[in-house]
């Protein structure tokens, strides 16, 4: 029992790691050195933000500071299908999630473990597809994938923990 409640909450987490992914702007991350200014630029799947910083004090300039939310890069189409798979991926981390709860709360019956651990695999497999499909089309010497970024990845390891745990308890 301990189990499927562990795979709940790793679940229900996997679900906040792709929902802070897709919500914030911190993708990829590159500094541009001009003159006496940093300009750090942050883009998400959605929106492309960028600040100015003096070199010397470090103060935010904040009239070079700003988001633009059109998204006019010439990847976009890849940047589409990255959020097509991490939406696919939270919509199969969601139904897992109810019928592992579900499965939590009618103790001692069986429940379809096969059908929720292949769904927490699908789920892994679709944030899998949506993260080498970003990092293929993003790919820069100069370019860091930031923090959202590997929150898509903690996804995937949450949910083969999920995995291992629904299928340990059948």
């Amino acid at each position: 029992m301990i189990k499927v409640i562990t795979a709940v909450v790793c679940s229900f987490a996997a679900m906040l790691m792709i929902i802070l992914s897709l919500a914030t702007t911190y993708w990829l991350q590159w500094v541009i050195v001009s003159g006496n200014t940093n300009i750090t630029h942050y883009r998400g799947l959605f929106k492309h933000c960028y600040e100015s910083r003096d070199n010397i004090t470090d103060e935010l300039i904040s009239e070079a500071s700003g988001c633009t939310g059109e998204y006019t890069d010439v990847k976009a189409d890849f940047n589409g299908a990255t959020i097509a798979f991490m939406v696919l991926g939270l919509i199969c981390h969601l139904i897992a999630f109810i019928f592992a709860i579900v499965a939590a709360c009618r103790k001692g019956y069986p429940f379809p473990s096969f059908m929720i651990g292949g769904l927490f695999v699908a789920a892994a497999l679709m944030v899998i597809i949506a993260l080498l499909v970003y990092t293929f089309h993003n790919w820069q010497d100069d370019v860091f994938f930031s923090w959202s970024y590997g929150g898509g990845w903690s996804t995937v390891a949450l949910s083969v923990i999920a995995f291992v745990l629904i299928m340990a308890d059948r």
